[in-house]
C-alpha cells in the first residue's frame, strides 16, 4: 500500500552478481502485464492488473474476484524467497486509484454506506485469503505503508491489528509520531488545535472510524533505526529517542488500549548500511 512499491521491488529482484536478471523496480512495472480476467453475466471480459491497483479497481467496479488470483509468488523469479510467501504486488499508480477511492467514499448514504465499505477493501482481501485457505495454516500479513496519511494508508490500518512504527531519533520523527497518534486515534496531549478544528472532525479518519463502529489496530512496537553496528546509539540520537519514548509513555498511560500489552515499546535496530542497498540489486548477497 505504498506507491513506491519498495517491498515488492525487493522481493521481485533477481539480479545476480554478474548483473544478469532484472531489477525489482522493473519487475514491478512488468507486473501490469499479468492480468486477471473475468466474464460477467453478459460474457463481457474485464481484465485487471495483478497488483494492488488491479484488486482495488475490481472492488470499485463491484466485480467478484478470487483473492488468490491477484497474489504472486516471488519465489518464481527469486530463488531466495521462501515458497510459502505470496505477494500482493505494489503499484506506482496507487496514488491515481486513491482519487477514485475518495470519490467512491463520498457517495451517500453518510453512515454505514460507501465510506465504511470502501475503507475496508483491504480488510476484505485479508479476510478472504484466510477464509479461502487451509484452516490449519497460520497466515501472517505484512502491509507496507507510506509515511503520509492518505486514503490507502487508511485502508491499510483498517486491515491490520498491529502497527510497527519505524522512526529516526530526531525532531522530525518526534513531530511525525505526534501527528500519527492524532490522525489514527485523535490523541493530542500538548496541543489545543483539536478544539479549534472541532467542527471539522467528521472529516477526520479517527472520528469517522469511531462513528462507523470500526476497530482500529494497536501499536505493537516503535523501532529506532538510527544506531550504528558497533557503538550503539549516538548521544544526540539517544536524547531525541528519549523525548519520543517519553511522549509515547505519556500517551500509553492516558490511552493504554491503543497499545499491545507488553512492557517493551521501543526496539533499537542496527543500521543495515551496504546490505540495505545491495538487497535491491543483488539477491545473492546473503
Amino acid at each position: 500500500m505504498c506507491l513506491q512499491a519498495n517491498i515488492s521491488a525487493a522481493l521481485l529482484s533477481n539480479v545476480d552478481e554478474f548483473n544478469n536478471g532484472e531489477r525489482g523496480d522493473q519487475m514491478v512495472r512488468e507486473m501490469t502485464e499479468h492480468k486477471v480476467t473475468y466474464n460477467d453475466t453478459m460474457r463481457t471480459a474485464f481484465s485487471y492488473d495483478k497488483t494492488v491497483c488491479g484488486y482495488l479497481m475490481a472492488q470499485i467496479d463491484k466485480r467478484g474476484i478470487d483473492f488468490k488470483d491477484v497474489l504472486y509468488s516471488p519465489s518464481l523469479v527469486n530463488k531466495y524467497i521462501p515458497t510459502n510467501m505470496d505477494l500482493l504486488c505494489g503499484d506506482h499508480y496507487v496514488e491515481i486509484i486513491a482519487k477514485r477511492l475518495e470519490g467512491e467514499r463520498s457517495l451517500p448514504p453518510a453512515r454505514r454506506g460507501p465510506w465504511r465499505s470502501v475503507t475496508q477493501f483491504l480488510k476484505v482481501f485479508v479476510d478472504g485469503v484466510v477464509a479461502a485457505g487451509n484452516r490449519k495454516t497460520i497466515y501472517t500479513f505484512f502491509i507496507d505503508t507510506n509515511p503520509s496519511f492518505s486514503v490507502y494508508t487508511e485502508l491499510a490500518v483498517l486491515s491490520a491489528n498491529r502497527l510497527i512504527v519505524p522512526i529516526n531519533a530526531d525532531d522530525f520523527s518526534r513531530a511525525a509520531v505526534k501527528s500519527m497518534l492524532y490522525l489514527l486515534y485523535g490523541i493530542e496531549i500538548d496541543n489545543k488545535r483539536q478544539i479549534k478544528y472541532e467542527h471539522l472532525k467528521e472529516y477526520e479518519f479517527w472520528y469517522r472510524a469511531k462513528e462507523e463502529g470500526l476497530i482500529l489496530l494497536q501499536i505493537h512496537l516503535v523501532i529506532n533505526n538510527k544506531i550504528t553496528s558497533y557503538k550503539g546509539v549516538a548521544k544526540a540520537f539517544k536524547a531525541k529517542e528519549s523525548e519520543i519514548v517519553s511522549h509515547i509513555q505519556t500517551v500509553k498511560l492516558k490511552e493504554p488500549t491503543r497499545f499491545v500489552d507488553h512492557p517493551q515499546i521501543l526496539c533499537e535496530l542496527n543500521d543495515l548500511h551496504t546490505v540495505a542497498v545491495q538487497c535491491l540489486h543483488c539477491h545473492t548477497i546473503f
